[in-house]
């Protein structure tokens, strides 16, 4: 098994407003292998959400990374405490990246 480390880049921000004026939020990032500085096309990303007062995440999307390494999720702006991203590809470490939602700004 290859040991390579993932160079994740992750971005928040608002896209849209729905008309009763609930914004959702929309995660872009790319992933990159950092000894080869290449894109990794086909690693999974999964999104999750815990919801405020919860103890467990639920998933709220899944995506696969494009031939540049890309992946985005669009979602709707949720009262929750976190969200989870995680990360996984054959041969490499799985990652997981948390977010608190109080971090977030519109």
């Amino acid at each position: 098994m290859r040991y390579i480390y993932l160079f994740i880049i992750l971005s928040f921000s608002i896209l849209s407003c729905k008309k009763k004026g609930k914004a959702d939020f929309t995660l872009k990032g790319t992933i990159t292998d950092v000894t080869y500085s290449i894109p990794l096309d086909g690693a999974e990303v999964k999104l999750y959400e815990k919801v405020a007062g919860n103890s467990s995440y639920d998933i709220i999307g899944t995506s696969s990374t494009n031939g540049n390494g890309s992946y985005s999720f669009t979602f709707p702006r949720n009262s929750v405490e976190s969200y989870k991203i995680t990360f996984t590809k054959d041969l490499y470490f799985d990652i997981e990246e948390f977010v608190n939602f109080s971090d977030l700004s519109i």
